[in-house]
């Protein structure tokens, strides 16, 4: 396992815990609710980020400038 698949296992695991927060009722109040969401929104789009790099590197697309 790489360092994306990695960071990618780990975001997708606090997603799911996040979201099981939220399903469950356990935010506190609507500012909480607001930060949940918030934080499940980043980490989503960390995720799609990553993707896109692997899928990128996989076609030869990506090079590094070194």
């Amino acid at each position: 396992m790489d360092v994306l698949e990695a960071l990618l296992d780990k975001y997708q695991s606090d997603i799911d815990r996040l979201q099981e927060t939220l399903a469950s009722g356990s935010a506190k109040s609507y500012d909480e609710y607001k930060k949940i969401c918030g934080t499940v929104k980043g980490l989503t789009i960390a995720c799609n980020y990553i993707i896109d790099l692997q899928e990128a590197n996989e076609k030869g697309e990506y090079e590094d400038d070194d």
